[in-house]
């Protein structure tokens, strides 16, 4: 692995823990058969890190954010055609449009090019955008790779039809311990993490991450506020209790607030 000053690298830390098995079980999925995939995981597994990894590799794909509304939907996609594009302008004017109106600029875009949607965090969609996804799919002429904390209907809803086959399914599970802690290491060196008890912080932060990777990241992140520091250490078991109780957004908030005070 490549290092600089004792140090990985930014592209070294990038690669190192790429997730190549469930890659390549997207990519035969996706890209070679051209069906729609399901990729799962739990919160902070790092489902929305491959989506983005994996869209920048591949020509024609359309990267859509959690959409409340179909119409919300529509609106990603097409911001993600024009991003793929590189082509000059906005879609700033489509948000006066019609339901329809967009529908039909989006259809007419899959019509030109054999594109592939990235719908990320998928959770308990509604009707209409679940309808939708279907009919832009439009038995696999579009085939649509969608994120989700859980394969089951409580969380992908009436997107499940899409991926009935288990081979359409591809689960990120957390990483191994060992692994976790190399992780929670390099990546406290790439941001220059330091504390009295920077070891000891950084074991439990990779313990208690139960190996996924998205948790060790927002932990690192707050353990570099002063909120989470007293006298050169790291006050990790205020910081694990606060990352438990509040959750992702909370603690990012909150980190917000006080680098901004700084």
């Amino acid at each position: 692995m490549l290092v600089e000053n004792g140090r990985p690298s930014g592209k070294a830390a990038e690669t190192y823990f790429s997730r190549s098995a469930e890659t390549e079980l997207l990519l035969q999925g996706i890209v070679e058969k051209r069906k729609s995939m399901l990729l799962y995981g739990e919160t902070g597994a790092g489902k929305t890190r491959l989506l983005k990894d994996l869209a920048a590799t591949q020509p024609h794909v359309a990267y859509a954010r959690a959409s409340t509304s179909a119409r919300d939907l529509l609106i990603s996609l097409l911001e993600g055609m024009h991003v793929e594009s590189k082509k000059p302008g906005s879609t700033a004017y489509s948000k006066g449009m019609s339901l329809t109106g967009l529908r039909g600029m989006v259809e007419r875009r899959l019509d030109q090019h054999p594109w592939i949607l990235f719908l990320d965090q998928v959770q308990s969609p509604s009707n209409a955008i679940s309808h939708l996804a279907k009919e832009l799919n439009y038995f696999d002429r579009t085939p649509i790779l969608f994120a989700a904390r859980s394969e089951h209907m409580e969380d992908i809803g009436g997107l499940r039809s899409l991926c009935l086959n288990r081979t359409s399914r591809v689960a990120l599970k957390p990483w191994p311990a060992s692994v976790a802690l190399e992780f929670t290491q390099q990546q406290a060196a790439l941001v220059g993490l330091d504390a009295a008890n920077l070891n000891e912080a950084l074991t439990g932060i990779a313990d208690l991450s139960h190996g996924y990777p998205g948790r060790i990241l927002q932990m690192l992140r707050m353990a570099s506020s002063e909120t989470y520091r007293q006298r050169g250490s790291i006050k990790f078991h205020v910081l694990y209790v606060d990352f438990t109780l509040n959750g992702f957004a909370a603690t990012a908030e909150k980190v917000m607030r006080e680098s901004t005070r700084s």
